[in-house]
């Protein structure tokens, strides 16, 4: 099964990334670095690398608890090296058509399947954040991929209406789909309430 994905960040302290490990195998990275605290850029930035890294050496992509442990390791490095940030990680494989991961704090992840809503993320701890020192990380999974994944900081979820991010996930490929859900939080002056990161992931 192929993927078709895509992922952007407005703002400077959110961040998401996409990386591919072995042919069939996608993960998907939001962080959202705590605005009004010092380094919260350098947080976020911090775990998108420290993430990188640990794609790389894993033994198992797929095991749920290994990024739990990953997500506890990155908040002891930040703690107190750099800020806080919330993390998110999402890995798919195309080849069992299966999702797991993992997460932090109030950045979420959904899974849209004909018009339902599944909340991938519902029992995260919302803090302590990751670079507190005292971070709770929460596994899921596995879940079968069978329709449209969503992550998103709550720059998305907590000014967009839900009924609108499904019509529009439902009706657009990835990259027109961000750029609309962008458009429904954007204040008339152009700017927006708070920083936003997306990255939508879904069968071709």
């Amino acid at each position: 099964m192929l993927i078709d994905y895509y992922a952007q960040s407005i703002g400077s302290d959110d961040r998401a990334a996409v990386f591919y490990q072995q042919p069939d195998i996608l993960i998907a990275v939001v962080a959202d670095g705590a605005g009004g605290m010092s380094g919260a850029s350098e947080a976020a930035d911090d775990f998108i690398k420290l993430v990188q890294q640990n794609i790389l050496t894993a033994a198992n992509l797929m095991d749920e608890t290994y990024w739990c442990r990953v997500l506890a390791q990155i908040d002891a490095w930040l703690h107190p090296r750099a800020g806080e940030t919330t993390g998110m990680i999402a890995v798919v494989n195309t080849k069992k058509n299966s999702i797991v991961g993992a997460s932090v704090g109030d950045s979420e992840a959904y899974l849209l399947s004909n018009k339902s809503w599944l909340n991938l993320t519902e029992h995260q701890y919302r803090k302590p954040l990751l670079g507190s020192g005292a971070a709770i990380p929460i596994a899921y999974g596995p879940i079968t991929f069978d329709g449209t994944l969503i992550l998103g900081t709550d720059g998305l979820f907590k000014y967009a209406d839900f009924s609108k991010i499904s019509q529009i996930t439902e009706s657009y490929q990835p990259k027109e789909s961000i750029l609309r859900l962008f458009d429904l939080v954007r204040l008339p002056s152009g700017r927006f309430i708070d920083d936003i990161s997306i990255i939508i992931a879904q069968p071709k």
